[in-house]
C-alpha cells in the first residue's frame, strides 16, 4: 500500500494561511483538552453527593434481603463501579499493582487522543501532518509543568484534590507522550530535507538548527 501523504511544496498564500490556521486550531483543542478531565472528576464528585444525599433523606426504598432482588435493586452506577473495580483487580492484582493498571490507562486514552489530533484533517499533506505533530506536542507543554509543580500553589492540587505524589506518575507518562510527538515531529522533518535535498539548511539555517539540537538533547 503506497504512503498516503504527498510533499507538496507549490501551495499558494492562501492555502498555507488555511494550513496554518488549521494547525493552530488543532493545537488550540489539544490545548484545552486537560478541561475534560478536570470536569469529568467534578462531574463525578457531584454524581456522588447527589446520591448520597438522596441516600441520607431516605428516597430509596429498603433493600430486601434476596441477593437477585438487591442486585436489582442496585443502583447502575453502582454496579458498573463494581464491574470496574473486578476488571482492575484482575488486569493488575491490587494497591499499587492497580494504581499502575489505572495510570497507563489513562496514558493510553490521552496518547490516542492526541494523535487523533494530531492526524485528523491533515489529508495528503505531508508537511501538514509533520507540523501538526509539533503543534500538538508543543500543547501540552503547560499542563506537563502543572503537573510537576510541587508547590502548594499548584492548581491541579486543588481541582483535582491530589498530591504531587498522586499527580507525578501522570507527569511521567504525559512527558513520554510528548517526547514521542515531537521525535515524530522531528523525524518527519528529518525525512523531508532529505527528499527535498535540503539537507544543509539544517545546519545553516537557524530555525532547523535549532529543532535538530532541541531533538538530540531532549
Amino acid at each position: 500500500m503506497d504512503w498516503p501523504y504527498h510533499i507538496n511544496t507549490t501551495l499558494t498564500t492562501s492555502q498555507k494561511a488555511l494550513r496554518r490556521q488549521t494547525i493552530d486550531r488543532y493545537g488550540l483543542d489539544a490545548h484545552l483538552s486537560p478541561l475534560l478531565p478536570i470536569a469529568w472528576y467534578w462531574l463525578y464528585v457531584l454524581f456522588k453527593w447527589v446520591v448520597r444525599a438522596r441516600q441520607t433523606r431516605g428516597e430509596y426504598a429498603a433493600v430486601p434481603g434476596s441477593p437477585h432482588v438487591k442486585s436489582e435493586a442496585r443502583p447502575a452506577a453502582g454496579r458498573a463501579a463494581k464491574w470496574w473495580r473486578r476488571g482492575l483487580w484482575w488486569v493488575g492484582g491490587r494497591g499499587e499493582e492497580q494504581e499502575r493498571v489505572v495510570h497507563q490507562l489513562a496514558g493510553l486514552v490521552w496518547a490516542a487522543w492526541l494523535g487523533v489530533l494530531a492526524v485528523h484533517g491533515t489529508g495528503d499533506d505531508y508537511l501538514h501532518l509533520t507540523k501538526r505533530f509539533g503543534m500538538i506536542a508543543a500543547s501540552q507543554l503547560p499542563i506537563l509543568y502543572l503537573l510537576m509543580m510541587k508547590n502548594r500553589y499548584s492548581p491541579l492540587r486543588y481541582l483535582l484534590r491530589a498530591s504531587h505524589e498522586e499527580l507525578n506518575p501522570y507527569h511521567r507518562i504525559l512527558g513520554q507522550i510528548i517526547v514521542t510527538l515531537f521525535s515524530l515531529h522531528a523525524g518527519f522533518y528529518l525525512n523531508f530535507f532529505i527528499r527535498a535535498n535540503l539537507v544543509k539548511n539544517l545546519f545553516t539555517r537557524p530555525v532547523p538548527s535549532l529543532g535538530l539540537l532541541s531533538i538530540i538533547f531532549i
